[in-house]
């Protein structure tokens, strides 16, 4: 088998890092799946920014994102095993959210994206990561030991992309 795949997903099964086999279309997979979909998109915005401060934003973004994929397979987010990463990630959106918003005034109507392409990427980073609030509810019922934590960081990134959008398109 090449390095690219290895066939052991063929039957609908995966596996997180316990190794025991799961079915691919379980709440860790899908929540999983919906993040590496915003990563994604979050490639997009980063694709046609041309502001360093925001490019340099959603870089870290997707590397945390990505650390947040890991620990919903069961790895650790940060090196010494221990998920002050997590809180970290969070008092980090917190105040970037504090950042693009200070400016901006409640448009008071539904905004509608696609006045720049970085804005409409945003739009659909905001709308995944609402698809991963609800699957990380699902991840929730079978893992009743989730860190809150994880729900909470969802719910302030759609606030944050929708601000990262707005500061986009008003400038």
């Amino acid at each position: 088998m090449r390095w690219f795949f290895s066939g052991k997903g063929d039957e609908g099964k995966s596996s997180l890092m316990d190794g025991i086999p799961i079915a691919k279309n379980n709440a860790a997979f899908e929540l999983i799946g919906t993040l590496d979909e915003l990563n994604a998109a979050l490639g997009l915005a980063i694709s046609f920014c041309e502001d360093k401060s925001l490019n340099d934003d959603l870089l870290y973004l997707q590397k945390n994102i990505s650390g947040l994929m890991g620990v919903i397979a069961g790895f650790p987010l940060s090196a010494d095993g221990s998920q002050i990463g997590l809180a970290k990630f969070l008092e980090w959106i917190e105040e970037r959210i504090e950042y693009y918003g200070g400016d901006i005034e409640n448009p008071k109507q539904f905004v509608f994206s696609g006045k720049t392409s970085v804005g409409a990427a945003l739009d659909m980073a905001r709308t995944i990561v609402r698809r991963a609030e609800r699957r990380a509810v699902d991840y929730r019922e079978i893992t009743p030991n989730m860190d809150k934590s994880i729900s909470a960081v969802l719910n302030r990134l759609s606030s944050l992309f929708f601000l990262m959008r707005l500061h986009m398109d008003l400038m």
